[in-house]
């Protein structure tokens, strides 16, 4: 039976299925001198509900220098689930693939998503997997990758938002948080993002220095926009220019993109509940009850002192 329990390990070339992805990278569009054309990724990662959208809305707005469109972030790179790029590897609906063919079939896809956005660099495709194998399968490729940036959000202030996209109670979300494997959604392609502990520490450990990561808080870029958008700019290898920036941080505000979704919908919202509902830091104390706040910082703790988050009902050693 096949094992699809997370492991987190160092991104490895020369694991077997690791080389066969990276040597497919490395002649994809190949022009006859061994060096690719295909663009590689820069990965928007995060668990989800942690501001992800916002940064694919800034990064399209600093890009063009103008408004941007919340319907249009295709402009900066895809996302490693869409099931077309799938669907055109193996020949069938994405609906009909099982959960080893899924992942199997993970390399192809991004190679066919790297060659959809040929033009674009970087190019930007966001993230909710962990970094590690799934089914003996790399989830993130290094042969594909040029470098990704990590946003961590204080799991308090995510349950309430997922809850609300994914049509669940807080509580049956608090459980999933604290699984190590949660899926991605029930409306996705098969796939794996494990605990919200479990995908920060994937991301930010030193085992994943092969990817380059640059990891940074939704919080800090909250109180000091203009100092961490800098500092992620610079990591992906634009020239930070102050004019553009304050733009770009001024169109992709939270106000700006939920004004959007009122009036023109977001096609990546799931139900009928606003995709970008409050967006401020420290809203679960509005919402969440002892108990709850308890249950998250239990599961959570140790990864949440790490990065600065304060533990309200609970002491970790």
């Amino acid at each position: 039976m096949t094992d699809y329990t997370p492991k987190i390990i160092p991104p490895d070339p020369g694991n077997p299925t690791e080389a066969a992805v990276t040597w497919q990278a490395s002649k994809a569009d190949d022009d006859g001198h061994g060096v690719t054309r295909e663009p590689l990724i820069t990965w928007i990662a995060s668990y989800p509900k942690s501001g992800s959208t916002w940064l694919r809305a800034f990064l399209a707005a600093y890009k063009t220098g103008s408004d941007v469109d919340i319907n249009a972030l295709g402009m900066v790179g895809g996302d490693d689930l869409n099931p077309m790029h799938y669907q055109n590897v193996v020949g069938k609906p994405w609906k009909e693939l099982t959960q080893f063919e899924a992942m199997a079939t993970r390399g192809a896809a991004l190679l066919q998503l790297m060659h959809t956005y040929a033009s674009l660099t970087p190019l930007f495709v966001k993230t909710h997997s962990f970094v590690g194998q799934l089914a003996e399968f790399p989830t993130i490729p290094v042969g594909m990758t040029r470098a990704a940036v990590y946003i961590i959000r204080d799991p308090r202030d995510i349950v309430s938002s997922l809850a609300r996209h994914n049509r669940d109670s807080i509580d049956e979300t608090i459980k999933q948080m604290g699984h190590p494997r949660m899926p991605i959604t029930r409306e996705s392609l098969f796939h794996v993002i494990g605990s919200w502990s479990l995908n920060v520490e994937s991301w930010s450990s030193p085992s994943a220095s092969e990817l380059n990561v640059h990891v940074m808080r939704y919080e800090d870029l909250l109180r000091q926009p203009i100092a961490y958008f800098e500092k992620m700019l610079a990591h992906v290898c634009w020239r930070p220019d102050a004019a553009r920036l304050e733009h770009a941080i001024s169109a992709s505000c939270f106000t700006e993109l939920q004004t959007q979704e009122v009036a023109n919908g977001f096609r990546e919202r799931l139900g009928d509940e606003p995709f970008f509902h409050t967006g401020r830091e420290g809203a679960w104390r509005d919402v969440l009850t002892e108990g709850q706040i308890s249950r998250i910082e239990g599961d959570h703790g140790k990864t949440m002192l790490k990065f600065g988050y304060k533990l309200e009902t609970r002491k970790v050693s």
